[in-house]
């Protein structure tokens, strides 16, 4: 459990760092409205890589392989409730087969 809060901390830390970056940026270097606007955009773009780049090893890593076991499981317990299904369906067949044949013989 240790290890998802680990990607969501990085995910999390990418984003504020790459916020406070940028608010530091624009707070500290004053320049010209259109190079100020421009580095803004380079700089949300970078961090927008960098999310995606840090969602996407947290969904290859983490994500997939939790989903993996839970489709699995999911399965194997969908198989076993088919087949305790089968198995009642057959024994009321069974029971109605018994019924009819002593109802058939009064």
């Amino acid at each position: 459990m240790g290890k998802d809060k680990t990607g969501f901390a990085l995910l999390t830390g990418l984003l504020v760092g790459g916020l406070t970056g940028a608010a530091a940026g624009i707070l500290f270097a004053p320049k010209e409205g259109a190079k100020t606007r421009q580095e803004l955009m380079d700089k949300a773009n970078n961090i927008q890589k960098k999310g995606a780049t840090a969602f996407n090893k947290l969904r290859r890593e983490r994500l997939e392989p939790l989903l993996n076991d839970v489709r699995e499981q999911v399965e194997e317990k969908g198989a076993e409730l088919r087949k305790s299904f089968t198995e009642r369906v057959k024994d009321i067949q069974k029971e109605v087969k018994h019924e009819i044949k002593a109802r058939e013989e009064k």
